[in-house]
């Protein structure tokens, strides 16, 4: 796959997360809870694979090719499943349908994955040159999300209070 047809894959695939969340009055907004869902997963999941691509032995890694990207998928699964559950306790309003587009953003961060080590390939020794790239896309990505999280602690903060 080509660079540019891997970054235009993940466009879609925002895109179509966001979509899913069609109808929802908070899409008026210019960063809406769908979007910061996808956001957040697509954080999650590429900080999720940049930490197994550290930890785990190259060779393993070329043996499991799929291992890394599956662990950005299942970051961001756990992580919209871990918001969903904070939510039920009374944070937010849950909906199963934010697991999904969390997740959504699991698969276009998998993708990213995929991006970064065409364009970033290994090392002779078989390490990743792209986590650099990896982490620091996750921790730029993460700063609409960690604002909107610290927006929905006001919201909650208030509706005790009252």
């Amino acid at each position: 796959m080509t660079r540019r047809s891997s970054l235009v894959v993940v466009l879609i695939v925002i895109s179509q997360a966001a979509a899913l969340a069609d109808g929802d009055p908070s899409l008026s907004q210019p960063l809406s809870g769908k979007f910061l869902h996808v956001l957040g997963g697509m954080a999650t999941g590429l900080a999720a694979a940049g930490i197994v691509e550290a930890i785990v032995d190259p060779s393993v890694q070329q043996r499991y090719p799929w291992l890394v990207p599956f662990a950005a998928l299942a970051g961001a699964a756990m992580a919209g499943v871990s918001k969903e559950i904070l939510d039920s306790t009374g944070f937010g309003d849950p909906q199963f349908t934010d697991i999904l587009i969390t997740s959504t953003g699991g698969v276009a961060a998998a993708l990213v994955i995929g991006y970064a080590q065409c364009v970033y390939p290994r090392s002779q020794s078989g390490q990743m040159n792209a986590a650099s790239f990896v982490f620091s896309l996750a921790a730029l990505i993460a700063m609409p999300v960690i604002n909107g999280f610290l927006v929905e602690i006001e919201r909650y903060e208030s509706r005790r209070t009252r």
